[in-house]
């Protein structure tokens, strides 16, 4: 039985509030665990580096074919442009029409170009240009990324 498997039986015994996350290298799991996992379960697709787009993009296609809600985390700081963000955007919605995702800064230190933190990728013509309904957003745990006072 895979973690998920397992991880997915305790939590369907729960009130049945929950969501997963998967790397898209490991959307196997997802396939694995497809009978334990309740109908419409929110699957967040984490946004790793050593992943590319094509695997984030499959792993929402397998996600939405199992019957759950692919939910994408999108990193600000890994994106290398704007046509990197529309590119990822258009092929998740093309593919799996996501309802929501989920933005966060990411772990890079420096970012890739040209959105810093989530907020510029929010100000950014996201929300309007790709029909996003919903939208959470990740603050940052890492201590050298604020400054005294949380501000950067």
């Amino acid at each position: 039985m895979s973690s998920l498997d397992s991880h997915c039986r305790s939590a369907s015994q729960s009130d049945g509030h929950y969501a997963l996350e998967v790397a898209a290298k490991d959307i196997s799991q997802v396939e694995a665990a497809k009978a334990t996992i309740p109908p419409g379960t929110p699957i967040n697709i984490a946004f790793l580096g050593n992943e590319d787009h094509a695997q984030r993009i499959k792993a929402a296609r397998v996600i939405l074919a199992g019957g759950f809600e692919p939910v994408p985390i999108i990193s600000s700081r890994r994106l290398r442009s704007e046509r990197d963000r529309d590119y990822l955007l258009d092929a998740l919605i093309a593919e799996a029409a996501p309802s929501r995702i989920i933005l966060v800064g990411g772990d890079p230190a420096v970012p890739a170009d040209p959105f810093e933190d989530s907020l510029a990728l929010l100000r950014s013509d996201l929300l309007e240009r790709h029909f996003i309904r919903q939208v959470g957003i990740v603050g940052s745990y890492r201590p050298e990324i604020w400054t005294v006072g949380g501000q950067r």
